[in-house]
Parts: C-alpha cells; structure tokens; sequence
C-alpha cells in the first residue's frame, strides 16, 4: 500500500498570541526499561498543547515523534514567529531537497538527548530574565515565576521543499540562542516572548517596474537623434579641414620652386648715390618763312 503524501504548508500558519508566549510546568515520569524504577522530572515548556497552535492536517507534537521520517510538511514554509534553526539538503540525481527545522523566534535547536528534551526540537536558556509560567495544580491553573536559572524548551516544526516549489527569495536564518542551562529539576529552555520575524521564502508574485511614459521614450529618442547628426557635422567638417591641409601639402611636395615672391621695398629716387643723367638731346631751329 502506497504511503500518503506529507501534508503541505505553502502558506504562512499564524499561531494564536498565546502559542508563543505562555510557558507552562509539565511534571512527567520518566521510567527505565528491565527496571521499576521511576524518575520524576519537572520541566517547562512554550505554548498550550493544543491543536490551535500548530498547522490543521499535520501532526501534533506531544502525539508522534516529531523528529521521525515521517513527520514533516512538504511543500512547506514556516509559521509566523518562527526561524530556520537548522537546514541540509538531501540531493537525488538532479532534484535536491531542502530540510529544516522551524522554532520560535529566539529559540536555537536542540542538541540534547535528554529525557525530556527527547520530544522537542527548539529551547532557549534564561539569559538571566524572569520566567513566568502556569502551573495546573489539582485542576487550578496557578502563575508562578523563576528568576534564577531555567529553561524552557518548545515543539518545533519539520519542513522540506524544492527549488521548484517556490520563487527564488533572500534566505532566512534564525539567532542562534546562546547554550540551554538547566535547573535543579532539570528545567528545559525556551523565551516567554516572541517576536515576528523575517519568513521563510514563499511564492510570490514577480513586479516590474511601469517603465518610462511614451513622451519620455520620444524626447530620448530625439535627443539621441540631435547629438548623432552633430557629431555626423564635426566630423565632416574636420574632415574637409584634415583633405585641404593634405591637398595643399601634397601640392608644395610636387612644385617646390612654387613659393610666394616676398616683395622687394620699393627704391627711392636720389638715394641709391649715382647723379640721374638728361638724356642728349638735339636743337630744332625754325625754318624761315617766306615772305
């Protein structure tokens, strides 16, 4: 019998106030197999177990194992409040998945193996703050607070997805939460508050931009037109200028006699020293007339 497919998360799921920001004490026994013998353990953890906090058609947390293989949402996108913690691919032939892990906002994966880490993925140490919880005794809800050293641990949310899944987007990483320090109960970690943070990439329609108007497109394409015919006229003109200069210095190589005459000053009379001289001439006399 063929296995349903994983359910999908494309969308971002927005967990109600309170999943994100009440912590609650969790008393739990802790058995040992081949034994009776019985340890109680007192922790706390993040949010309601309550199926309001966490995506319809998947599993819930406190019922399966969500680290195991089965227990993801593909394609998927985290929550809002949530950060990749952690990711790795897994890559068959030419497709390549992506795999992550998805905590609240602050919180660093965990990297425990204790008893009551075991079933979940996300804590967060004390930092120093105060810590204020509910605590269910005998059927009353009661609200307590630890300002010394505690921890808080929270149900993360497995995710896979392809590159073909989604648009191409900036990734998104989480702020690793600094090491989770235990209590004397060996309290877990996590943060009272939550804080909305940049998603995960999800599909999203391409804009473009609305482009320059038709007027705009026309003077442009004038004025490239203005500055090609005058750069058209410069160069015709240095050109023209360029052959004359050619023209008349292949003329000067060809008649080199072919120089300007510079004009001799004009020589004054009575100044070159040499005495001007009458031309001879002879005495006409009259011829008598008869009388």
């Amino acid at each position: 019998m063929a296995s349903s497919p994983p359910p999908a998360l494309t969308t971002r799921f927005p967990p109600p106030a309170s999943c994100l920001n009440d912590a609650y004490e969790v008393h739990s026994l802790q058995t040992f197999p081949g034994t009776q013998r019985a340890l109680a353990k007192i922790y706390h953890e993040l949010g309601h177990r309550s199926p309001d906090c966490f995506p319809s058609g998947g599993y819930l947390p406190w019922e399966v194992d969500q680290v195991a293989e089965n227990a993801f949402y593909s394609p998927a996108v985290c929550p809002s409040g949530y950060l990749i913690c952690s990711s790795d691919e897994n890559s068959v032939g030419t497709l390549t998945e992506t795999r992550a892990t998805c905590c609240p906002n602050g919180y660093s994966c965990n990297n425990q193996s204790l008893f009551y880490f075991s079933d979940k993925m996300c804590t967060l140490a004390s930092h120093g703050h105060t810590l204020t919880f509910t605590v269910t005794s005998n059927g009353t809800a009661l609200t307590k607070t630890n300002s010394g050293k505690w921890a808080l641990n929270a149900y993360g949310i497995s995710i896979r997805w392809m590159s073909s899944d989604f648009a191409p987007a900036t990734s998104t990483t989480s702020r690793e939460a600094t090491a989770m320090s235990t209590t004397s109960q060996e309290a877990t970690a996590t943060s009272t508050t939550s804080q909305e943070t940049t998603p995960m990439p999800t599909a999203s329609p391409a804009t473009t931009s609305p482009g320059l108007s038709t007027g705009a497109k026309a003077g442009i394409g004038i004025g490239v037109a203005a500055v090609a015919l005058l750069l058209l006229v410069l160069g015709w003109l240095l050109y023209n200028a360029l052959q004359r200069r050619k023209n008349k210095q292949e003329a000067m190589a060809e008649f080199p006699d072919y120089r300007a005459v510079p004009q001799k000053p004009a020589s004054k009379i009575g100044t070159s020293g040499h005495n001007i001289s009458e031309l001879d001439s002879k005495r006409v006399h009259e011829m008598d007339a008869p009388q």
